[in-house]
């Protein structure tokens, strides 16, 4: 192979590239996680590939300015600066999808993860936090039969936006968490569980979600039977 022949390969191995993670995409989107690992793993190499052969080409063949002007221009280097800036960006995406985005379910959260985890801000504009948050939820779109329920706080809309965001009225909430804290709120779940019984729920869209603290729950009488 010669070096001319190289812009041919570079456009090959983009483009398969490009169908495996499309094909990834339609994997995961059916739950066929296994064959999804698979396709990311098989894009990550065609683009490694790809990142070599184009080094060695321009390493070799220099660059050559373009020629164009006028309104070319100006569309030659809007594409050119805007593929510069996301081919970068694109490096710290592919090795986390590379490493901790392929792990399976049930591997072990250790200490370390638990610390590095507690780095990302929890805010509905932060996209580490929103962007992960935001593709789960997708698979939660694609079922309409299934009513998901917010256990967690309603007061803020560090989780409520994104999930209104995404499931819309669909999403819903026990009323009788308004006012409690994460504490009381475990401890009124908890009581659920001891009589059988399940919480109310309403949609959150539109409900109110702030307001005076609940009367403090009474002592668990079975935890109080077991002292």
């Amino acid at each position: 192979m010669e070096i001319q022949d190289l812009p041919a390969l570079n456009a090959a191995l983009n483009a398969t590239a490009g169908v495996f993670i499309s094909i990834g995409y339609l994997f995961v989107r059916r739950g066929h996680r296994t064959a999804h690992k698979r396709c990311m793993l098989a894009a990550l190499t065609a683009s490694t590939l790809f990142l070599v052969s184009y080094v060695v080409y321009h390493a070799s063949a220099g660059s050559r300015p373009y020629q164009g002007e006028g309104a070319s221009r100006v569309v030659y280097f809007a594409i050119l600066i805007t593929h510069v800036i996301l081919a970068a960006a694109i490096v710290p995406l592919a090795l986390v999808t590379a490493n901790r985005g392929l792990l399976p379910a049930d591997t072990p959260v250790r200490p370390d993860d638990l610390r590095a985890l507690g780095l990302v801000d929890i805010r509905s504009t932060d996209p580490r936090y929103r962007a992960p948050l935001l593709a789960d939820l997708d698979r939660l779109r694609s079922m309409p039969d299934l009513d998901p329920v917010l256990l967690g706080s309603v007061a803020t809309g560090k989780y409520v936006d994104v999930l209104l965001e995404a499931l819309g009225v669909r999403l819903r909430f026990p009323p009788a968490f308004v006012g409690r804290g994460d504490m009381s709120r475990g401890g009124l779940m908890l009581r659920c569980v001891r009589e059988d019984r399940e919480l109310s729920y309403i949609s959150i869209a539109g409900a109110t979600r702030h307001g005076k603290r609940p009367a403090k729950l009474a002592r668990d009488s079975a935890r109080r039977a077991g002292n």
